[in-house]
């Protein structure tokens, strides 16, 4: 069975922020407020997005409910009333279609009155996750935060059932964005060539089977996928710390299923014998990057397979799991052929976001 592997990079939406920062007397457009509050210094934060799916909450991957913004000074104290959640994003929704857009504008009463550099931190989706801290929510730790360095090493703990989160909608974060705020101006944060990113918390995976030319397709099809999964991970992305304790995910027995659509929108469904569902895969940093540690893929045919996922875009083959990266395993039976495995990388294709291609 000759195995080709597909990687995809899974980045999200552009997500675009306005920071107006008040001086001495009033920053805001408008022209009433203005004549009632000219002597107040105000400061007020305008977040705007596009390409945010804010109205199907049953898409676990793409939906975005809640939205918390946080800021740091440059000790890396959290500023006083820049870490709060816009709890619906709905009722902020303007225009239609390819052209709708959210603006939310924001006092912040307190806080960031004077120049300086702040570092922003974006999370949404919250809700649903609990953390490594007593088995705190997430959404009750992030309230109390005080410091950067407690923002970042917050672990949120892994809750798995039947392949996917127990959350209704998919965690995501981003940060630290670092900005200069100059005191008494408009400072925007994210412009068209510096896109300010959610990323998923998750990978996701799946395996596709089918025959070589003039193969008949084998009577039966088993697979199982065996996940050591780590038993928390980092709300923050980049932090590849190994975490070695480890929990036994609910067992991945995945079954043949015509209701299941492919990941890559590119190939056709047609051409393969076997589709699985999508399995979420917790992020997984390896401390022996060896292929005995590598999450593999258990196929029974006419003999029993074993394909572990991995990335070549490196020197070295990585047997890690990146959150916010799609695994896509392609299988073609030939019996009594050598297993070999391909792999190639270019961005997932459901995403309309400007990233390089590699193939």
């Amino acid at each position: 069975m000759k195995v080709k592997q597909y990687i995809y990079h899974w980045l999200f939406f552009p997500l675009l922020v306005l920071l107006l920062a008040g001086g001495a007397t009033s920053c805001s457009n408008d022209s009433s407020m203005e004549e009632e509050d000219n002597n107040t210094s105000h400061t007020y934060l305008t977040i705007t997005t596009r390409g945010i799916n804010v109205t199907d909450d049953s898409d676990f991957e793409n939906y975005v409910g809640k939205l918390r913004v946080m800021a740091f000074d440059s000790q890396g104290k959290v500023v006083s009333g820049v870490n709060f959640t816009i709890d619906d994003l709905r009722g902020y929704m303007s225009g239609e279609g390819d052209d709708t857009y959210i603006t939310v504008k924001q006092e912040i009463l307190g806080g960031i009155m004077t120049s300086g550099t702040y570092s922003f931190y974006f999370v949404a989706n919250e809700t649903g996750y609990n953390t490594t801290n007593e088995s705190k929510v997430l959404s009750e730790v992030l309230k109390t935060v005080k410091t950067e360095d407690e923002l970042k090493n917050i672990k949120v703990k892994t809750e798995f059932t039947n392949s996917k989160p127990d959350a209704t909608n998919m965690l995501m974060s981003v940060g630290p964005l670092k900005v200069l705020i100059r005191e008494g101006e408009n400072n925007e944060i994210g412009n068209v060539n510096n896109r300010i990113e959610l990323i998923r918390a998750f990978a996701k995976a799946q395996l596709l089977l089918k025959v070589k030319s003039g193969v008949t397709e084998p009577a039966s099809t088993k697979v199982s996928l065996s996940v050591p999964a780590p038993n928390s991970f980092y709300l923050l992305p980049g932090n590849e710390e190994k975490i070695t304790s480890t929990t036994n995910l609910p067992p991945y027995i995945v079954a043949e299923s015509g209701d299941n659509s492919l990941m890559d929108t590119e190939l056709t469904a047609s051409d393969y014998f076997f589709i699985s569902e999508v399995v979420y895969l917790p992020e997984r940093y390896l401390s022996a990057n060896t292929e005995e540690n590598a999450i593999k893929y258990q196929i029974t045919l006419d003999k029993a397979y074993e394909v572990p996922i991995a990335d070549n875009t490196t020197d070295n083959l990585d047997y890690s799991i990146k959150r916010n990266y799609a695994y896509t395993t392609i299988g073609t039976y030939a019996p009594e052929t050598t297993v070999t495995l391909n792999w190639q990388v270019k961005p997932y294709d459901n995403v309309k976001v400007d990233v390089p291609t590699f193939e």
